[in-house]
């Protein structure tokens, strides 16, 4: 399985990340601005989807 258990304040910032992308994709598309933008937000929205385990050491579950 890709995805760790995240907890809230995790799943509230990829959220947040979510947004930020989406906006910057709407500007992009309004202005015309180069497409490295667009594939940079893309692999950032990507990343934090599958390594969201890593913003929070905590996610990964109890220690032993």
């Amino acid at each position: 399985m890709l995805y760790a258990v995240i907890d809230e304040r995790n799943a509230l910032m990829l959220d947040i990340y979510r947004i930020a992308a989406l906006a910057w994709l709407l500007f992009d598309a309004w202005h015309g601005c180069d497409y490295i933008f667009r594939a940079y937000l893309y692999l950032v929205w990507l990343f934090t989807d599958l390594f969201s385990n890593t913003l929070n050491p905590r996610s990964l579950g109890p220690r032993e």
